[in-house]
């Protein structure tokens, strides 16, 4: 059995999908998703957009009626997507990670001012070198992560009894939360345990918090996480 640690609506999805693959798992949503309600003006700029949170707070009525004229660049085939129903017509690029973000910007060198609508849970590091290649940037949060303050009971007691053989992180933050709440609890052997990262980022900062069992998809999506999850445990 596998342990899904994202928001419950993404891990619902993703759920169903390791069902029909023959794979049993339990949701613990280590953060929840807040969506800011407030408005804000869309310019004349083009926006970034990272996360399908983001694409949940544009589906506001005042700023809907924008989406059709502004121009949009996108992480992720699935968040595209999502943005693609709610109408948007302007996606001039969909990368599949910042790597490859940073190319494109590169080779296209916008002249409008970038927007990066995103959550409390931004990747500094990111938003320092996306103003570096493009000293234009303005960062909106438009969503807050809120962190649980302890596993529960029924998550601590999958762990005891060793019924987990995997636990899957899509964030640095959940990977962090994951390891100071399973400290906060003693009785819980998290060191042994195989996690599954979307990056290697996120394994190697595990690997370093002495987790050694941790490994990465070879691409930052949903799918290849899948596919990396089936090859360990054989399925």
């Amino acid at each position: 059995m596998i342990l899904i640690t994202r928001p419950t609506e993404s891990s619902k999805k993703l759920q169903i999908r390791f069902r029909k693959i023959g794979i049993q798992s339990i949701i613990e949503s280590l953060t929840k998703i807040q969506i800011s309600k407030r408005n804000i003006q869309i310019q004349d700029n083009l926006y970034l957009i990272a996360s399908q949170h983001a694409v949940e707070f544009l589906k506001n009525k005042k700023i809907r009626d924008k989406i059709r004229e502004t121009e949009f660049i996108v992480i992720g085939h699935a968040t595209a997507k999502k943005l693609l129903k709610l109408g948007a017509e302007k996606i001039i690029n969909v990368v599949e990670d910042s790597n490859e973000l940073f190319k494109v910007l590169k080779k296209i060198k916008p002249k409008k001012n970038i927007t990066y609508l995103c959550g409390s849970n931004r990747n500094q590091s990111f938003v320092n070198k996306l103003k570096q290649l493009h000293g234009d940037v303005l960062v909106k949060q438009i969503y807050k992560v809120i962190s649980l303050n302890s596993l529960s009971q029924n998550l601590v007691a999958n762990l005891t009894t060793k019924k987990i053989d995997a636990v899957l992180f899509f964030s640095l933050k959940n990977a962090k939360l994951f390891l100071k709440l399973c400290k906060m609890n003693g009785n819980v052997k998290y060191m042994n345990l195989t996690y599954v990262c979307i990056s290697r980022r996120i394994a190697d900062f595990m690997i370093k918090n002495s987790c050694k069992n941790a490994t990465y998809s070879s691409k930052l999506n949903e799918e290849m996480v899948i596919k990396k999850t089936q090859d360990l445990l054989k399925i």
